[in-house]
């Protein structure tokens, strides 16, 4: 199965879509979810959310929820994901990484192996906006 990602990124949205070249329909299909959405994670435990009700947590203040990625991103300090703490720079990575493994586990249903197996071969194209400077590219 061939399949490529395009996962599109401002300062305040991001969105995910993808290509598959086996169908006969052969539009750019979203992920599940409504996208693009604000750019704002939730790290709850071993799940990440992305999008309205991330932000919505972000300002209630709850523990976890952020917005303004890449500004935090600059900051020291931790986020808990799965038990683990990371840096602050790591938390977009591992939001889009949380997205692809749902993708392929849901969407492919898993017949092109999960992320692991793919990591090497995907075709993952990063469509950055025009607000997001060569440096922020980076985290």
């Amino acid at each position: 199965m061939k399949y490529y990602v395009v996962i599109s990124i401002t300062h305040s949205t991001i969105a995910f879509h993808y290509y598959r070249d086996d169908s006969d329909d052969r539009r750019l299909r979203t992920f599940d979810g409504t996208w693009p959405a604000p750019l704002a994670v939730y790290c709850h435990g071993s799940q990440i959310e992305i999008g309205e009700d991330a932000a919505v947590a972000a300002r209630r203040g709850v523990e976890g929820a952020f917005t303004d990625i890449f500004s935090l991103a600059r900051t020291e300090g931790f986020f808990d994901y799965n038990g683990t703490k990371y840096s602050y720079e790591k938390l977009l990575f591992h939001a889009i990484e949380y997205y692809l493994k749902r993708f392929l586990k849901t969407t492919l249903f898993s017949r092109a192996g999960d992320l692991e197996a793919n990591r090497a071969g995907m075709s993952l194209f990063l469509n950055f906006g025009p607000d997001i400077s060569a440096e922020e590219r980076d985290y």
